[in-house]
């Protein structure tokens, strides 16, 4: 099994998960309420440390220089990403307990005592446990990833919804979900005594940070996007609109996870090997393979979203499935990938730049196309603005690193579905 092909299971797994929760949760008689207090609560984790989490775990896999797959040394690198992680986590979590009811009200998360003092720990031991996988990403165990990553959220899945059925509150889902980050915390700890160098590389700390900064601002900026479109709809549209175009901008998720853990797992190759060619044709061939699954699925659902919408949701948001038909045509940028070039390259404020160049693109083209389009013109808005993004991030590989397209791109298998998808869309 390739190291790619590793995440990308670990990446479903964790996302299948999540929705059997969801099921779960809805199916279980608990009041709708008590279901929010628990979205809420994975919602407001995740708004609060995603981009600093990520932004980390990619500075790592840039950084780090071991290429061998017996003579491994204890790497600096991680210990010190574990850190930064825990650092950041410990005093975020000590500022939501400080500021406490107010922060929790706010994202409608039960603000009992006790379910603070179960988020905040939840927030410390969590956060730093995202390097497990990608500690077996760095260390080339791929078998051990997808086995670490089916046992870790298998646990969640029943310590999170088995109380619930054995007649406990929502807080005892809060506990699962602390019992299962102490797990994986402890299982982290033993990771790290085993392969990672045990102090504080001011060196490393140094590099780490001037490597993550930009990709900080970056994930900032492009998380922000989405409330921009929110904004722009509230201030034009009743709620009942809003709520149309928001069950429609669902980009497919299999697209998001397959690409994703496409892209984390070359990074290291770009940064550990001074000739690039081969990680360009490994990617190259990656990426074809990957157009293969991502578009016809996308045909497909672009082909039925018009009845399945009205049958999944109701009538009422039958209008919805031509914003989920935009979000399909996003596959077609998120099949290049430029951007994991530069992240391995360390080139990532070229990254920072492209994003505030996608911002501009989408609000500038929602905002013209308000008045003709209506709520499409949003979707039509973030389609532009990726696009725009990852034309600036090629055309920048190519003036200032030598990189054609066609070395990393699959032009044949890529314009071939491009056109299919829409045709698709047209006809649709």
């Amino acid at each position: 099994m390739s190291l790619t092909a590793a995440l990308q299971i670990f990446n479903i797994t964790r996302s299948v998960v999540l929705i059997f929760t969801a099921i779960l949760l809805a199916k279980s008689g608990i009041p709708g309420s008590d279901i929010g207090s628990f979205e809420s609560f994975i919602f407001l984790s995740t708004v609060l440390s995603h981009f600093w989490v990520t932004s980390i775990i990619q500075s790592l896999l840039s950084l780090y220089k071991n290429t061998g797959t017996s003579t491994f040394k204890k790497s600096p690198e991680i210990f010190t990403a574990f850190i930064l992680l825990l650092t950041y986590s410990t005093v975020l979590g000590c500022c939501i307990l400080a500021a406490g009811k107010p922060v929790m009200n706010f994202f409608s998360v039960d603000t009992a005592p006790r379910s603070a003092l179960l988020f905040t720990a939840y927030l410390i031991l969590n956060n730093p446990s995202f390097l497990i996988e990608y500690i077996f990403l760095l260390r080339k165990n791929p078998y051990r990833m997808v086995i670490y990553g089916v046992i870790s959220y298998s646990v969640q899945l029943a310590l999170v919804t088995a109380p619930l059925y054995l007649g406990f509150s929502v807080e005892a889902s809060f506990t699962g979900l602390v019992i299962v980050s102490v797990l994986r915390f402890v299982w982290l700890a033993g990771m790290l005594i085993r392969f990672s160098a045990i102090g504080i590389s001011g060196q490393y700390l140094k590099m780490h940070l001037v490597t993550a900064f930009p990709l900080v601002l970056y994930f900032i900026i492009a998380g922000s996007e989405e409330y921009i479109g929110g904004f722009i709809l509230k201030n034009n549209f009743d709620s009942e609109t809003f709520a149309v175009y928001r069950f429609g901008a669902r980009e497919l998720p299999l697209s998001l996870l397959l690409a994703n853990g496409l892209s984390n797992a070359l990074i290291p190759s770009f940064a550990q090997n001074s000739d690039i060619a081969g990680p360009l044709m490994d990617l190259k061939k990656q990426t074809a393979k990957l157009c293969h699954i991502i578009f016809p699925v996308s045909a497909v659902l672009m082909i039925f979203s018009g009845q399945f919408y009205p049958v999944i949701f109701s009538d009422q948001f039958s209008g919805s499935a031509a914003i989920f038909n935009i979000f399909l045509l996003l596959a077609v940028p998120r099949m290049v990938f430029p951007q994991t070039i530069l992240l391995g390259l360390r080139k990532n404020g070229v990254l920072l730049a492209a994003v505030i160049i996608e911002t501009f693109v989408n609000l500038a083209t929602s905002l013209i196309l308000l008045n003709y389009m209506g709520i499409t013109a949003v979707a039509w808005g973030v389609l532009a603005g990726f696009t725009a993004e990852k034309a600036f991030l090629i055309l920048w590989c190519s003036r200032r690193l030598s990189i054609k397209p066609s070395d990393y791109i699959p032009s044949v298998q890529l314009s071939v579905y491009c056109l299919v998808l829409l045709i698709t869309y047209c006809l649709g």
